[in-house]
């Protein structure tokens, strides 16, 4: 097994632990927790997208790090892969800081889960479009023949400004050397 950092242009909050898929099992789906648009007013705090975790193969395990417990997941359920496609990746989008947002910094505003035969499925917080400039970041993919089993983020919930999720680093691994001991 190996591990993918993200490039993330912020470093806000702690990470939580690592987690993976029970032996034998990949991700197969994603969900995220994301915070509903407050606006842009004076005490508004925007966390767009707070938390991400995986459902694995075996339909009944999810896999999380640290989400925030502030915020629902998203109620269109579960986003994954055409069917005969796994999950080998993510791709993370961030909110361009700008000097006229700087007391409500928003960081993570999508995630979109690669597939391994080369398409893109989207998660979005839907509010997010067209709204402020996003910076979308090189693609962290799984080598070939390695599948998407588990994560560790980095979630601001504390601060005075929430900036929710922050970093996901990924967990790679070959099925075929999975042990299961």
């Amino acid at each position: 097994m190996y591990s993918i950092n993200s490039t993330a242009p912020y470093a806000f909050g702690n990470y939580g632990e690592m987690d993976i898929c029970p032996c034998g099992h990949a991700a197969v789906a994603y969900n995220l927790q994301i915070d509903e648009y407050h606006g842009s007013g004076p005490g508004q705090d925007d966390m767009f997208i707070s938390g991400i975790k995986f459902l694995c193969t075996d339909d009944t395990t999810q896999v999380s790090s640290a989400t925030s417990n502030q915020i629902p997941w998203n109620s269109k359920g579960w986003t994954s892969c055409p069917d005969e496609t796994y999950p080998i990746g993510i791709q993370v989008f961030y909110e361009e800081i700008l000097s006229n947002n700087a007391e409500d910094l928003g960081s993570t505003a999508g995630v979109r889960l690669i597939c391994s035969d080369g398409r893109h499925e989207n998660n979005y917080a839907s509010f997010m479009t067209g709204r402020w400039p996003l910076i979308k970041l090189a693609a962290q993919v799984c080598r070939s023949g390695y599948a998407l089993v588990g994560l560790r983020t980095q979630v601001d919930d504390f601060s005075r400004d929430k900036t929710g999720l922050n970093n996901v680093i990924i967990y790679c691994e070959r099925e075929a050397s999975r042990r299961c001991t």
